[in-house]
């Protein structure tokens, strides 16, 4: 194989094999030193595109001047090595935009102060919805909610024959990371209180 052609393919292989070996990486461990990582293989894969770029146009020069293969051929490793070059870009904008959703997603505490089961509780937010009941009396629970878009967070819940339905975060969106506590008190008051940047004052609904 050329030389030109073998650099170009190894410049488009490498930066997508660390940064997906990455990725996955902290899908699983979550370790912070990864987060730099993804950012300097960032940096490096756009440089080797160029470099792979450059290399490709050599290749792809030289081999039409020299006529040492055909045409076919030619341009047909120049379209794959080319369309290996360019998924960097689309892979790099996945992986990022996955990253900052999971690294901030909207976490969702129910607290039960009651002395009644939470016969059922949902929670329900742009393109997703999550059940967090039932939950017993001097019982919580968490879970974690991932918006697909921009919108409000509803919540829909029911104790003991008493339907209860309200609005528990006014404004929320994908990569805006919040911690949304809804407490159920003694007298059966839902107190809801969201935080995300800045503290904001909680409320109550029946």
């Amino acid at each position: 194989m050329p030389r030109l052609l073998k650099s170009a393919i190894i410049l488009g292989a490498t930066p997508l094999l660390i940064g997906t070996l990455i990725y996955c990486t902290w899908r699983l461990e979550r370790w912070d030193w990864l987060e730099d990582a993804g950012g300097i293989t960032l940096a490096l894969g756009f440089a080797a595109f160029v470099a792979g770029t450059i290399a490709l146009i050599g290749h792809l020069w030289l081999e039409s001047r020299g006529r040492r293969t055909t045409r076919g051929p030619l341009w047909l490793w120049g379209t794959l090595v080319g369309c290996l070059l360019l998924a960097n870009f689309p892979a790099a904008l996945f992986f990022g935009l996955s990253a900052l959703r999971i690294k901030n997603p909207c976490t969702i505490r129910v607290f039960n102060d009651s002395d009644q089961t939470i016969d059922s509780l949902a929670v329900s937010g742009p393109g997703v919805r999550i059940d967090l009941g039932p939950v017993g009396p001097g019982r919580h629970v968490e879970q974690h909610l991932y918006p697909k878009s921009k919108g409000s967070l509803e919540l829909s819940a029911r104790q003991q024959g008493v339907q209860v339905d309200g609005r528990v975060d006014s404004y929320v969106t994908p990569g805006l990371g919040s911690d949304i506590s809804i407490r159920i008190k003694p007298s059966g008051l839902f107190e809801v209180e969201a935080q995300r940047n800045i503290d904001r004052p909680g409320h109550e609904t029946r």
